[in-house]
């Protein structure tokens, strides 16, 4: 097992990807992101990150992201944000189940009715929320996202 990471990422679509873009503007450098398929890591790693384009400035951002698979949890992690769909959250579950700590914060970032509860079901005793995604975005590729405000 790795050591604790601050904050980990389940899911590099187009919301975790954003979620990466943001946490690395504001200063986060050591982003895990845990993604479904080994080819979504590998074109990560040869990338050397995520690019997310801001279409409201036109500008790319490279994030840095270090890509995961989830098969092979090597983190311990503080705070957890789940952005996978709502039919993966199960496994994403058992996913979290391996990297979440005692005093970890995990946050429900699907649409619908019933992640939260499920968490909450898995992990009792434990500090689970549901968020919100207020953004628009499109992955276009393993490892390129478009943001759209």
């Amino acid at each position: 097992m790795g050591s604790v990471s601050e904050i980990c990422i389940i899911g590099g679509g187009a919301v975790g990807s954003v979620l990466a873009y943001f946490l690395y503007k504001s200063g986060v450098t050591s982003i895990p992101v845990y993604y479904a398929t080994r080819e979504s890591v590998l074109e990560v790693e040869k990338q050397g990150g995520v690019v997310v384009v801001d279409v409201r400035t036109n500008t790319e951002y490279k994030i840095p992201v270090t890509p995961r698979h989830y098969s092979n949890p090597r983190d311990k992690c503080v705070f957890i944000l789940n952005a996978v769909k709502a039919p993966d959250v199960p496994s994403s579950l058992e996913l979290i189940s391996k990297l979440i700590l005692e005093n970890s914060v995990l946050v429900m970032l699907q649409n619908g009715f019933g992640s939260l509860e499920l968490a909450e079901e898995k992990f009792p005793g434990f500090k689970v929320a549901g968020g919100v995604v207020y953004f628009a975005a499109e992955r276009l590729s393993r490892a390129r996202v478009l943001y759209y405000g």
